[in-house]
């Protein structure tokens, strides 16, 4: 080869070579600068949104029941600091909140120590959590002595800002221990910061049909939630009142508590013979818990005494608990 051809050569690779050393250069002073000024735009949006802030809002907003906006609130948390435990697990909380649900199994055991037969109650119910609030669908069967039934349900918490509707329906298959069939309405809503309350009304067809109209108040202290339910039966049918109080041990929904129970009708009216009573008493201590996000467990024990209608009364003992899945 001629040397000027040799020459021209090894002068274009000289210049090539250059030029992918400043090119490579260039690349690499670029990334540089793409990756310093994504630290210079997320240190920007750090100083223009206060993620505390975010989760004391969007806590307020949860007690408020206006999950969605929460929600909406945590995912700008989120994107902001995703290396904070705590806005992990508030935003986790209400993505649960709004697409989670729950399935229970329950065993409820109530035996009484003269003239009243024991009865036992088996329930499955599973809650699915939607954005415009819970719904709730179960089954149980009840044996009392000879007698045998079962029960459907179904149950609707459509949700507004400050408060929630619960309403509710039932079947019977048999009727020969449930009510044929029910329907109730109970609206609940906050009253004041830390103070929510609740007037409701259901309608219970036995062989003639009962109508009850029902009550709450509950204020929250701190972790405890203090509350006073009351229920009214109709046409002289009696009232009985509950006083609660739980210890919420965290923001799913874990608590321990206790309850105290009075009156001439039991609060939770299921059977006929609940409406046979001269009074009731009765004091329970109850508990959730939820294992490692996935496993719930539930327990209640009671202590009560009824009149019966027949003179004296009658000491009972009752159990109730239960175990699911959160999903």
């Amino acid at each position: 080869m001629p040397r000027g051809r040799v020459a021209r050569t090894a002068l274009t690779t000289v210049v090539m070579t250059v030029v992918m050393v400043v090119a490579l250069g260039l690349d690499a002073g670029s990334a540089s600068a793409q990756l310093a000024k994504g630290a210079i735009v997320q240190q920007g949006m750090r100083a223009r949104f206060d993620v505390d802030s975010a989760i004391a809002r969007a806590t307020m907003l949860r007690r408020q029941n206006r999950r969605p906006e929460a929600a909406a609130v945590m995912e700008q948390a989120l994107a902001v600091a995703p290396e904070r435990e705590d806005v992990r697990a508030l935003h986790a909380l209400l993505q649960h909140d709004l697409h989670g649900g729950e399935a229970l199994a329950a065993i409820d055991y109530r035996t009484w120590r003269t003239q009243r037969p024991d009865w036992r109650e088996a329930a499955l119910v599973v809650r699915q959590n939607t954005t415009l609030g819970p719904i709730v669908a179960g089954v149980s069967r009840m044996e009392r002595d000879a007698l045998r039934d079962e029960r459907l349900e179904l149950e609707l918490y459509p949700a507004f800002p400050k408060g929630y509707l619960a309403l509710g329906g039932s079947v019977a298959t048999d009727a020969s221990l449930y009510a044929r069939t029910t329907a109730s309405a109970e609206v609940f809503g906050s009253l004041a910061e830390r103070v929510e309350g609740s007037l409701g009304y259901r309608r219970m067809n036995f062989d003639s049909g009962v109508d009850l109209l029902s009550g709450s108040m509950g204020t929250y202290v701190g972790n405890f939630l203090l509350g006073t339910r009351v229920t009214h039966v109709l046409s002289d049918g009696g009232t009985g009142a509950q006083f609660s109080a739980r210890r919420f041990l965290t923001d799913d929904g874990q608590y321990v508590g206790v309850k105290l129970a009075t009156g001439s009708v039991p609060v939770l009216l299921r059977t006929p013979t609940d409406f046979e009573v001269r009074f009731t008493q009765s004091v329970a201590a109850e508990a959730r818990v939820v294992m490692r996000g996935l496993v719930v467990l539930t327990a209640e024990a009671e202590l009560g005494r009824d009149g019966l209608s027949g003179g004296g009364s009658s000491e009972y003992q009752a159990v109730r608990v239960g175990v699911g899945l959160r999903y």
